[in-house]
């Protein structure tokens, strides 16, 4: 039977117990009862289990790491040192992963708790939409205030909602890329309070005010008679919010109260 590879999610990387988690392959994911996460290639030689380290999770990522376990079967079937794969490739540099890429596995790491499907499109489409264009291609920790402004700045006053929601996200991958050692968690350029207050201005000061349509003052009277000559329960109630200033939602709900005698 063949073995089956691939069994790990990026989900599964980030909150497995401690113990050893088989991606298949000899590829293996160890978590210490410290939840230090690291990549371990367990292959038997001469009758005896042997293990070779891989490096940390925050430094080979999962497809990485399946990489070269994949070159490390490959020296095993040859009838070579596996080990020496690893000492001849160059470890790989921390902060490869672009700010898109990030953004796309924290989307598919939420998924599963984002019980709203269109939750889960409304951030992908955000994103796509407004930041990868500017910074999709940039790593995490080379995205800067520059191009937050360049994101935020043409929207701001005019989709005031959407451009919020964009902030918001975008402050959210740059967290969940500090976490995994891609960024400096401490200058996140798109966070509000310290950073972009300071650039930007408060968003209930630019949205505009869409008032609900009114009567006019002096019609008034005339619609209380036409409302007193009706006996069904919306125009009374209509009748007693005009009356009382009440909000609608409480005149509508509104209940008599039970007498305790």
């Amino acid at each position: 039977m063949a073995t089956k590879l691939h069994l790990l999610s990026a989900r599964k990387v980030e909150t497995a117990a401690p113990g050893f988690h088989s991606d298949g392959g000899n590829l293996y994911l160890r978590v210490r009862d410290s939840h230090s996460r690291a990549w371990v290639f367990r292959y038997k030689a001469a009758g005896k289990v042997r293990e070779i380290g891989l490096g940390p999770t925050h430094t080979r990522s999962l497809a990485e790491a399946r990489l070269v376990a994949e070159s490390m079967r490959k020296a095993v079937a040859a009838g070579g040192d596996p080990a020496d794969v690893i000492r001849v490739q160059p470890e790989p540099e921390e902060q490869t992963q672009t700010f898109e890429q990030c953004a796309l596995e924290m989307i598919e790491s939420k998924r599963s708790g984002w019980k709203n499907a269109k939750h889960t499109q409304q951030w992908a489409n955000t994103l796509r939409d407004y930041a990868f264009p500017i910074f999709g291609k940039k790593r995490p920790a080379d995205v800067t205030l520059a191009d937050l402004k360049a994101v935020l700045l043409p929207i701001w006053a005019t989709k005031t909602e959407t451009a919020q929601r964009v902030r918001g996200r975008i402050e959210s991958v740059l967290d969940y890329a500090a976490v995994h050692g891609l960024c400096d968690g401490t200058r996140n350029p798109a966070r509000w309070k310290g950073t972009l207050d300071k650039v930007l201005p408060a968003p209930r000061k630019v949205t505009a005010r869409e008032h609900h349509a009114a009567a006019e003052y002096a019609d008034v009277p005339r619609i209380m008679a036409a409302l007193a000559d009706k006996a069904h329960v919306s125009a009374m109630n209509l009748r007693f919010t005009i009356l009382t200033g009440a909000r609608s939602g409480e005149a509508r709900g509104a209940k008599p109260k039970r007498s305790t005698s």
